[in-house]
């Protein structure tokens, strides 16, 4: 199996339990003020509280196509390699976010900062037990 049928195997198991989530939290609200059931203002509250959580799929997604190739630069140039364009990232999204008030997301510098912090753990577990990519 190539990399590429792996994420989208593992984007499908991912999506699939994550769009029927989405759509019944969708419908289920327009149904319920249709019958009368809640307000409107009760219906749009529990959307915007239902898709708070929703960011995180992109930034995994992200994490998860960014991993393989990740760890083979890191093992091909060492952590300081990796790590550092990693870090200097996450500072550049944080000057122009904070420092230059430009609006960003701040999802945007937490997929900088979560490879970065999450990328010294996952070449000691890589190197303690090797495991390939269903």
């Amino acid at each position: 199996m190539s990399y590429a049928d792996w994420l989208r195997a593992r984007s499908a198991r991912l999506l699939g339990p994550a769009l029927i989530f989405v759509a019944f939290w969708t419908f289920l609200p327009i149904f319920a003020v249709a019958l009368g059931f809640i307000s409107s203002w009760m219906a749009r509250t529990g959307g915007r509280e239902v898709a708070l959580p929703i960011w995180f799929l992109a930034i995994y997604l992200l994490t998860v196509a960014a991993a393989p190739p990740l760890l083979a630069a890191h093992s091909r140039v060492g952590g300081a390699r990796v790590l550092v364009p990693l870090a200097l990232a996450v500072a550049v999204v944080d000057a122009l976010r904070y420092g230059l008030d430009v609006p960003l997301r701040g999802s945007v510098g937490a997929a900088f900062g979560s490879r970065a912090t999450r990328r010294g753990r996952t070449s000691r577990r890589s190197r303690a037990s090797p495991r390939r990519a269903p």
